[in-house]
């Protein structure tokens, strides 16, 4: 049984490698990248609420930080790779900071001060219009192809399996 489970998932990840040169489908290719983003969200929570017992309703708001970062930096004509340099580096260090006075917290209590950390990011993101664009949200221009993008979601969510 595990030879099968190991068969069918060496198939799937060759599937996965070649389908951006079998297919033409961008909206194929651009739902599987969600899926890669989720599964990557989905195992990074799986760290703070499945191994350490936290139940972290602000899990989101540091990968929103970071989206924020990110897009600020390509709209100011920063390189690519900077600006996800400095997105990852303003996730982890919001998370750092607050995880020193949150991880002294239990049970509904974390949860609840971690809910207070989702709303807050919420009413920045749509107060600080200058930055964030406020309820409109933003438009990034495209810079790289979605191929590109693709394989980067795969090796992220090869390496978070």
């Amino acid at each position: 049984m595990k030879r099968l489970a190991l068969a069918v998932g060496a198939l799937v990840l060759v599937y996965l490698v070649v389908l951006p040169q079998i297919t033409g489908n961008t909206y194929l290719l651009s739902l599987v990248l969600t899926l890669f983003l989720y599964v990557v969200l989905a195992q990074s929570y799986d760290i703070v609420g499945g191994h350490l017992g936290y139940m972290n309703l602000g899990h989101i708001s540091f990968f929103g930080l970071g989206a924020y970062v990110f897009s600020i930096l390509i709209t100011r004509n920063y390189s690519p790779l900077a600006a996800a340099f400095a997105a990852v580096a303003a996730g982890i260090f919001m998370a750092l900071l607050m995880s020193y006075p949150f991880f002294r917290l239990r049970g509904a209590y974390f949860a609840l001060a971690t809910l207070g950390v989702l709303l807050l990011f919420h009413r920045l993101a749509f107060n600080l219009e200058d930055l964030t664009m406020g309820t409109a949200g933003m438009s990034l221009p495209p810079k790289d192809s979605l191929v590109q993008s693709y394989y980067l979601g795969l090796a992220l969510t090869l390496v978070m399996l």
